[in-house]
């Protein structure tokens, strides 16, 4: 049996269907809309709340980049970081002070103008990069750690008390090591604010607005209008939200070191150091060994000296022995002579001991002569050795650059 349709009876038809769903999807647009806040320009909405967008973290991300690889070619150059500018003029401003605190100025601008760079550091949305620099000074050169002034930090001792008084790359990368060896401080530049860890330097591109409406165009810990020290930084790994737009750059010191070869380079200094010392103590122990052998030899020729003298006392002795035994003589010439051959054996005997002596005593010298000759050759090729170790010493602690090095800061 066929059922027919029921009168009154039908579905939606695609047209009744299509503005159906066209209503739901504006009205879920619109609840969307009255309960996320309004979207910024640039941003997108997620769950957690407003984020910048992934073009806008690229953009921050090339000009941060951009200022880091602006900042280690001014370090191949001069050897320490530049100061910031706090005038805005382009020029680094070292001798500015923190009112507050009295220390040196740790943060600014990049001196674009010192770095001989054509135009300022600047975001896609053309705000300043902030720059700020770790800066530690110390009355001790050797405990100095302000990473925007070069000092004379390190300078291991050679023998002959050789100083170079050259401050290079090895100067600055003693002030970063004395920096990571030393505690971490919230007076000098660093990132996390309630643990604070020391930085070498921080770039920070404030986006393009005053995100947290503080009055400050950087946001939440890199704004001092929010209570943060003006060298504190949130953390490069910071979520960026709604009231949050900025993106940091820290470079922390054993980062910086790798990048410089730093522990290559004060390995090689004093390395070269020690090698000196110990071609100097080798030519120290040379020449006492030949000056051993020049009083070998000057006993040897003593020895001939006692020898000749000891051959004019048996002659001597021998004559005496004769006069006093004229009788004895005389008697031997009565009788056949024996007495007289036996006086003059005994002379002979006597002399011929001695010239052996003189003749052992000359051999003696000549074996010292030729050790003292070969000692004083062993001495003299210490000595150079000495030199050229000390000089080349000196030449690495004066240049201080290296093939690795240049290449690590390209």
């Amino acid at each position: 049996m066929i059922i027919g349709q029921l009168p009154g009876q039908r579905g939606f038809s695609l047209l009744e269907l299509a503005i159906v769903i066209s209503i739901i999807g504006v009205s879920a647009f619109m609840f969307i809309s009255l309960v996320v806040p309004g979207n910024m320009d640039g941003r997108t909405i997620t769950g957690s709340g407003a984020s910048v967008s992934s073009d806008r973290r690229l953009s921050a991300a090339e000009s941060l980049a951009r200022g880091q690889s602006q900042l280690l070619g001014f370090l191949r150059a001069r050897n320490r970081l530049p100061c910031p500018d706090t005038t805005g003029d382009g020029q680094e401003n070292c001798d500015a002070v923190d009112q507050d605190s009295g220390r040196p100025q740790q943060r600014g601008r990049v001196p674009y103008r010192t770095m001989g760079l054509a135009q300022p550091l600047m975001n896609s949305d053309q705000q300043h990069i902030v720059y700020a620099v770790y800066r530690r000074p110390h009355s001790s050169a050797s405990l100095d750690m302000d990473l925007a002034v070069l000092r004379n930090r390190k300078d291991p001792e050679l023998p002959g008390n050789t100083v170079t008084g050259v401050s290079n790359a090895v100067d600055f990368c003693w002030a970063v090591r004395s920096a990571a060896r030393s505690a971490h401080s919230a007076d000098y530049v660093h990132t996390n604010i309630e643990n604070p860890l020391n930085q070498a330097f921080a770039l920070i591109d404030p986006g393009s607005t005053d995100a947290d409406n503080s009055g400050s165009l950087t946001d939440g810990a890199n704004s001092p209008s929010n209570g943060s020290p003006p060298w504190g930084f949130a953390q490069p790994s910071e979520p960026l939200t709604e009231t949050y737009d900025d993106v940091v750059l820290s470079v922390g010191f054993a980062q910086l070191a790798a990048r410089v070869g730093c522990p290559g380079l004060v390995g090689g200094v004093n390395s070269a150091a020690r090698a000196a010392v110990a071609a100097d103590d080798v030519a120290a122990l040379t020449e006492f060994f030949a000056s051993f052998r020049a009083y070998s030899l000057t006993v040897a020729e003593q020895d001939i000296t006692m020898a000749d003298v000891g051959m004019g006392f048996a002659v001597a002795g021998g004559l005496l022995t004769a006069v006093d035994s004229g009788v004895a003589i005389a008697q031997g010439i009565n009788s056949g002579g024996s007495a007289a051959a036996a006086a003059a054996a005994g002379i002979a005997v006597s002399v011929a001991l001695q010239v052996e002596a003189m003749v052992s005593a000359g051999d003696g010298v000549s074996s010292a002569r030729e050790a003292r000759d070969d000692s004083e050759a062993l001495r003299d090729a210490a000595i150079t050795a000495r030199d050229q170790t000390r000089s080349y010493a000196s030449a690495l602690l004066q240049n201080a650059i290296t093939v690795e090095r240049e290449a690590r800061l390209r």
